[in-house]
């Protein structure tokens, strides 16, 4: 009696699962820290950040007021790039400056428009960037919609 007792509850929990709804995926939001030194140059290729989180080497990026950075290595908070990357310009950088970091498919060189499905295509990262203008699109509503970086306040929702 036992034995048919807990076979009885080990279906019910099997059933259960099976019958528990899959997460919806969601969307990527890539992540953000800040330089913990100013760049005052344009062509250093070690860059120092507050936090490395996300950053992998020949993987991942990082966009800082309109310049892209290509990483080449990470040790630490100490991050190897190569400067001016996917046609962008080095420039310098303040202390404490917001940086992006981005991830395949989460960058490219054209503008969106119209409409988009959130989780789908480029808009499984929020947000997707356009490297050559630095404009940064979400999928708001169904419908593409652009900010650019430069004007963003990041303690602030730009959309």
């Amino acid at each position: 009696m036992r034995k048919q007792f807990w076979s009885l509850g080990a279906v019910a929990v099997v059933v259960g699962l099976m019958l528990t709804p899959a997460p919806a995926a969601a969307q990527t939001q890539l992540v953000r820290t800040t330089l913990a030194a100013a760049i005052t140059d344009t062509s250093g290729t070690v860059i120092s950040v507050t936090s490395a989180t996300g950053m992998t080497a020949q993987t991942t990026g990082l966009m800082i007021e309109g310049e892209y950075m290509a990483i080449t290595a990470v040790n630490g908070t100490l991050i190897s790039v190569v400067r001016g990357s996917d046609g962008t310009r080095a420039t310098t950088h303040a202390n404490s400056t917001t940086i992006l970091v981005t991830v395949a498919g989460s960058t490219g060189s054209v503008e969106q428009f119209g409409s988009c499905t959130t989780n789908q295509g480029d808009a499984r990262f929020e947000p997707w960037i356009n490297t050559r203008t630095g404009t940064l699109w979400r999928c708001v509503s169904s419908l593409w919609q652009g900010a650019n970086e430069l004007d963003i306040t990041w303690d602030s929702n730009p959309w």
